[in-house]
Order: structure tokens, then sequence, then C-alpha cells
């Protein structure tokens, strides 16, 4: 049986960038399938957790470079096509917890030899990102969209029901407003 992982990635404290950090939380109330991880703003050890895995798919946004607003994106990270001097370049940037991406998480692990399944980056363009900001509805209404772009990574009869996401994320959205006071 092939082992799948899903990454949320996002701050809440930032407007869409919450998106991934809540829509994990939602998925993991909606499938047993596959395993579901909240990595919030800490991406880096994540990287150690990707041993074992098939696939993994990290949600998060990406900015207005690669659409437009409410757009959802599928982006294979395929550190396999990097030369080991590339992986290096990579990750000797000045990254540090705020500036890592999944990109950096996926050559980190496949470089230490822990990793060698496939991934991908599946995000929502934004430019919402306002500190204290709360989601905006463009995000909210890709819900659905970012849930059956998972299914079709996973190549298999759907692993989460994306109608219990679509249901249960705006649940999930006040409960991690109302923990934060926004």
């Amino acid at each position: 049986m092939r082992k799948n992982l899903l990454v949320g990635v996002g701050n809440i404290m930032y407007g869409d960038d919450a998106f991934g950090a809540i829509f994990a939380e939602t998925v993991k109330h909606c499938t047993d399938k596959i395993d579901v991880i909240n990595a919030g703003k800490n991406l880096f050890y994540i990287a150690s957790l990707l041993s074992g895995y098939d696939k993994v798919v990290f949600v998060d946004i990406l900015s207005e470079e690669f659409g437009k607003p409410g757009d959802v994106v599928s982006l294979k990270i395929n550190p396999r096509a990097l030369t080991a001097e590339e992986i290096s370049i990579l990750l000797s940037r000045e990254t540090y917890a705020h500036t890592a991406t999944p990109a950096h998480v996926v050559a980190i692990a496949y470089s230490s030899g822990s990793f060698n399944g496939d991934s991908w980056l599946i995000g929502i363009v934004s430019s919402h990102r306002e500190f204290a900001g709360r989601l905006s509805d463009t995000a909210i209404n890709s819900v659905e969209k970012v849930c059956d772009e998972i299914n079709k990574v996973f190549d298999a009869k759907p692993l989460v029901d994306c109608s219990c996401v679509k249901d249960r994320f705006p649940e999930e959205l006040e409960r991690a407003y109302s923990e934060l006071k926004l």
C-alpha cells in the first residue's frame, strides 16, 4: 500500500497565509486514508518526517506570479532534476524558518537520503497576507478545488472526502480564529 502525506503550510496570523494550516486541520477530520500534518509556519522539521512516504502534497498559498487570485495551482517538486551543486545552492541562500518553502524541505530530505518519493505543492494564488487579517472569501471559495486537486495528485479513488472538507472548513476556520481572538 502506498503511503501518502498531506502537509498544511501557513501562518494563521496573516490573512490567506492561514489557508494551508486550516485546510490540514480540516482534512484530519475527513479521511483516514492519508497522514496529515499541520506544519504551520515551521517547515524545516518536516524534512525529517518525509521518510517512508511515497507521495507528499504541501498545501500553501502562492504569489500572483503564478496566476490570478483564487487560481489553484499544482506544482511538482522534483529534486531529482537538480544536481547536488544546485541543491546546495538552493539551500545556502539565506534560508531560515520564515523563508523556507516546500521545495527547500523536499530538497533537504532528498539530499539526506531520507525521502525519494514524489512531491507537489498545491496552492491558491493570493496577495492577501495582512497581519491579523482573516482568510479572504476568494481563499475560502477555493477549498473544494484544492481538495479535488489533492485527490488527482494521489491518483487513486478519492482519498479525501471533499464534501466533508467543504462542509467542515468554516468550523475549523472559526475555531482557529476564536483561539487567536481574531
